[in-house]
């Protein structure tokens, strides 16, 4: 799934799990979003620079290739992690109001 939140950074990888496996390194962003389990409503969400990413991931022989199992704590302290909460939020609004 892709999802842009900035013009400049026209490939973002959105995952929704809270887990970034087998990170390609065609994207410029991660968004890492987390949703309430009964309702869907986004509760946090955080765009994280690739370069973050690979960094503090590892290697999965399950995913084929790198993996990040953050918490929210681990997310926002990652060099360059903006929240995109409220933007998330708007965005998914604008969706129901459709």
């Amino acid at each position: 799934m892709m999802l842009t939140l900035d013009a400049a950074k026209p490939r973002s990888r959105v995952d929704a799990r809270g887990t970034c496996g087998g990170c390609r390194p065609d994207f410029d962003a991660a968004i890492f979003v987390v949703f309430a389990a009964q309702t869907y409503e986004i509760l946090a969400g955080y765009e994280v620079p690739a370069n973050a990413v690979r960094e503090k991931a590892s290697v999965s022989a399950s995913v084929g290739g790198q993996r990040l199992t953050p918490s929210l704590a681990g997310l926002a302290a990652l060099p360059g992690c903006v929240d995109a909460t409220s933007t998330l939020q708007a965005a998914l609004e604008n969706l129901d109001a459709r």
